[in-house]
């Protein structure tokens, strides 16, 4: 009977963290200086919430039943009470109760509960449920960096406008901006905005670089064709509609994302290739200076000299006229 108490005890020490970190975290700042929790916090707060109301309920119930004396028999003893509490909401309280270390840091958090999708099978489909809802704020931040683009100043866009001022990316998105590289540095492409160094996991490696290049080729389009490129009937497909598509039980949630971001990107970057040949003439262009400077474009050079030598000749017979 000790080791039954001490089994619900523990049960209960656990339901009680997650419940001040709940309230910690979605109660309202008071101090203008209080730092306040990241979005990804209060989202994986919130998911927690839902999961001790349903741990509630069931207690409630159970006490109601009790009382009428309607209880049952299944969980009329503390030894029943245990085993149904463990098989219920034993596992899942272990898990997220062991994720609130990871909660200051939105990227490890993520990390960690992606962890334990693949590490407990058994509760697949309630783990996937709470990372859905935790990974939310960021999987809508990267929406906006490939539906949007970079940030570019609003003077590339409007024309009708010399404002600089760009959009500011979320602090917790794995892209950021180098505040060094200006617009008027060569290597702006490649420097100006990068991943950062904690990435995330559920997302394979070659895809975040996809993801990169296309959210700068989206806002190089908006630069060059001077207004928003992205489709007004164009929506970013929710992370919960794309997950509930699949069977939770026999999938591979990284496969899934990268899979569904992949010809996102690749249309991204075709778009921008297009538009490069196509409406800039970029072939053309580089054609040209390269025939001009290493003197194998005739067809440039000779119509060059040609305006040159009239130029000469125009100069030389204003001074024998003087």
């Amino acid at each position: 009977m000790t080791s039954v108490l001490t089994n619900i005890q523990s049960r209960a020490t656990q339901a009680s963290l997650l419940r001040r970190y709940i309230q910690t975290t979605l109660s309202p700042i008071t101090s203008s200086s209080q730092k306040g929790p990241t979005k990804t916090a209060q989202a994986f707060a919130e998911a927690c919430r839902l999961f001790i109301g349903r741990l509630d309920t069931w207690l409630s119930e159970l006490e109601l039943a009790s009382v009428r004396g309607t209880a049952d028999t299944t969980a009329s003893t503390p030894l029943s009470l245990q085993r149904q509490l463990d098989e219920r909401y034993g596992v899942m309280l272990d898990c997220l109760s062991s994720l609130l270390p990871y909660a200051g840091e939105h990227n490890d958090l993520l990390n960690a509960l992606y962890s334990m999708i693949n590490t407990t099978p058994q509760y697949r489909s309630e783990l996937v449920q709470v990372f859905v809802a935790t990974a939310s704020p960021i999987w809508t931040m990267l929406g906006d960096w490939l539906i949007r683009g970079m940030p570019i100043p609003r003077s590339l866009v409007d024309l009708d406008t010399t404002s600089d001022f760009e959009r500011k990316l979320d602090p917790e998105f794995w892209v950021h901006r180098d505040q060094d590289v200006s617009w008027a540095d060569e290597d702006f492409w490649e420097a100006a905005f990068l991943l950062r160094e904690e990435k995330p996991a559920w997302i394979d490696n070659q895809v975040l670089d996809l993801v990169l290049e296309a959210g700068k080729a989206r806002g190089l389009l908006r630069g060059l064709l001077g207004r928003d490129v992205e489709d007004s009937s164009e929506e970013w497909q929710s992370l919960a509609d794309l997950v509930n598509e699949e069977e939770m039980d026999h999938f591979d949630l990284a496969e899934i994302v990268s899979e569904h971001l992949k010809p996102i990107c690749q249309l991204t970057t075709f778009h921008l290739r297009r538009t490069l040949d196509e409406d800039c003439g970029l072939q053309e262009h580089l054609e040209a200076i390269d025939g001009l400077f290493y003197l194998k474009g005739f067809s440039t050079l000779q119509p060059w000299i040609a305006w040159l030598f009239s130029q000469v000749s125009t100069a030389s017979n204003s001074q024998c006229v003087r």
